[in-house]
C-alpha cells in the first residue's frame, strides 16, 4: 500500500492545519483565521477529487443498530439546525458553525477515518506528524515558560506556549500522551526515546496547571496499559496513584480554586435548557445558544466564559437534550462493539491502533466532562475526535478484511 498521501487527503490535513492554527495565540499568524480562508479549503476539499461518486454508488444496505442510532442522531441534528431553530440559524456565523460540524464529520470520520483504516502506512505517518509537533510545541512551551514570555496575561504562570490558553494545551497532550504510548508498545521507537518524550510531556502538561488535563491523560494511560498487560496496568495504576496524591496534587490545589464559579456556570446552563419545551429538546442554536448563555450567566455571576465547562450541558443548549441523549448512545455503542472487538476477535487482539483511538475517544469525552472544547467549532479537537471515531467505525465495518496485527 502506497504510503503517499492522495490529493484529497492532503487537502483534508491542510484544512486541519488551518484549523489547527485557531488554537495558536501568535498574533502574527491570526490572519489564517479569516472566515473566507476557511470557507476556500471547505469548498477546495469538496471540490477536488473527494469520492463522492464511490459515495454516492454505494449499494444500500439494511443499517445496523450502530448505524440505526447514526441516523436517528443525524437525523434529530437536522430537525434542530433546520427547522426547530430555522430563524436563529440563518445568520452567517449560524450557518458557517453548522457547516462546519457536517464538513469535519464527512470529512474526518468518514473519508479519513475509512482511508486510514485501510492503509497502516499513511495512518503511522499521520501521527508521526502530531507526534513531531507536540514535540515542537513542547519545547517551545518549556523556552517560553524559562524566558517568561505569554502571550495571554492571565495564565503568565503556565506553560500554554504557543497555545495561550493551559486548557487548549492539556487537550493536546491527552490527544498526543496515547499516540506515543502506542509507537513504544508497536515497536516504533525504544525505551530511551519513549521515557524521554513522555517526560516532556508530562512536564510541560504539568505546568498548564489543568486539572481536566490531569485526568484526561490520566485516565489514558490507565487505559492504554490495560489494554496491553492486566500486570502492566496494576503497576501503571499505582504509579499513577502515587504520583497524582503527590506531585499532581501539589500542582492541582496550587491553583484558585474555581468549583463555585463551575457551579454556576452549570446553573446557567440548566437554566437555559429547561427555559422552554422547545430549548430543552432542540435547543436554541449553536451560536444563539451560546448568546442566550452569556446573557443568563450574568444573571447567576459575572463568570468570564462563554461555555458552561461541560460537553454534555453545551450540546443541549445549542441542539437538545434528544440530540445529546443520542449522540451520547451512538459514542457508547461505538466504544461497546470496538471493545468487543478488540477482546473477542483474534484479528483485533494486538492491534495497537485500535487501542490508541480508544484510548483518546474516552479520554476526551472524560477530560470534556470539565470542558467543552471537543465541541467547539473554532478547535482542533472536533476533527481529531472524529477521526479516531471513525477509524474505530470501520474496524468494525472492515472486521472481515483486516489482518491479524502482530504483537
Amino acid at each position: 500500500m502506497s504510503k503517499r498521501f492522495n490529493l484529497d487527503e492532503k487537502l483534508i490535513l491542510i484544512f486541519l492545519l488551518i484549523v489547527f492554527s485557531y488554537s495558536i495565540t501568535v498574533p502574527a499568524i491570526h490572519f489564517l483565521n479569516n472566515i473566507s480562508v476557511k470557507i476556500f479549503f471547505f469548498l477546495l476539499v469538496l471540490v477536488l477529487n473527494f469520492s463522492l461518486f464511490e459515495i454516492l454508488n454505494r449499494r444500500i444496505k439494511l443499517p445496523d443498530f450502530l448505524e440505526f442510532i447514526f441516523i436517528l442522531t443525524v437525523s434529530s441534528f437536522a430537525i434542530s439546525c433546520f427547522y426547530i431553530n430555522l430563524e436563529n440559524n440563518s445568520n452567517f456565523d449560524s450557518i458557517v458553525s453548522i457547516s462546519t460540524y457536517i464538513i469535519n464529520f464527512f470529512l474526518f470520520f468518514i473519508l479519513l477515518g475509512k482511508k486510514f483504516r485501510s492503509n497502516n502506512e499513511k495512518f503511522d505517518k499521520f501521527t508521526n506528524l502530531i507526534l513531531y509537533t507536540a514535540i515542537f510545541l513542547s519545547l517551545v512551551s518549556v523556552v517560553y515558560l524559562i524566558l517568561g514570555i505569554h502571550y495571554i496575561p492571565l495564565y503568565s504562570h503556565t506553560s500554554a506556549g504557543l497555545f495561550g490558553h493551559p486548557n487548549t494545551a492539556s487537550m493536546f497532550y491527552t490527544i498526543c500522551i496515547p499516540i506515543l504510548f502506542y509507537k513504544f508498545f508497536s515497536g516504533k521507537i525504544t525505551l530511551p526515546v519513549f521515557l524521554s518524550i513522555l517526560f516532556l510531556f508530562l512536564l510541560v502538561l504539568l505546568f498548564t496547571f489543568s486539572r481536566a488535563g490531569y485526568i484526561g491523560v490520566g485516565v489514558g494511560i490507565l487505559i492504554y496499559t490495560f489494554y496491553k498487560s492486566r500486570a502492566l496496568f496494576i503497576l501503571v495504576g499505582l504509579i499513577v496513584l502515587l504520583v497524582a496524591t503527590t506531585i499532581v496534587l501539589d500542582f492541582a490545589t496550587s491553583k484558585v480554586d474555581s468549583s463555585a464559579s463551575r457551579f454556576l456556570l452549570m446553573l446557567s446552563a440548566i437554566s437555559v435548557i429547561t427555559a422552554s419545551d422547545s430549548s430543552f429538546y432542540w435547543g436554541n442554536g449553536p451560536v444563539n445558544g451560546v448568546h442566550i448563555f452569556i446573557q443568563e450567566k450574568i444573571f447567576f455571576g459575572n463568570e468570564p466564559v462563554p461555555n458552561p465547562h461541560n460537553l454534555l450541558l453545551m450540546l443541549s443548549i445549542q441542539f437538545g437534550v434528544i440530540f445529546t441523549v443520542l449522540t451520547s448512545i451512538s459514542v457508547l455503542v461505538l466504544l461497546i462493539k470496538g471493545m468487543l472487538l478488540k477482546f473477542k476477535n483474534v484479528n483485533f487482539k494486538n492491534d495497537q491502533r485500535l487501542s490508541m483511538c480508544m484510548t483518546i475517544i474516552i479520554s476526551l469525552i472524560i477530560q470534556n466532562f470539565f470542558e467543552d472544547v471537543v465541541v467547539n467549532v473554532l478547535y482542533y479537537v472536533m476533527p481529531m475526535f472524529f477521526f479516531f471515531s471513525g477509524y474505530v467505525y470501520y474496524s468494525l465495518k472492515f472486521k472481515d478484511q483486516l489482518k491479524a496485527e502482530e504483537a
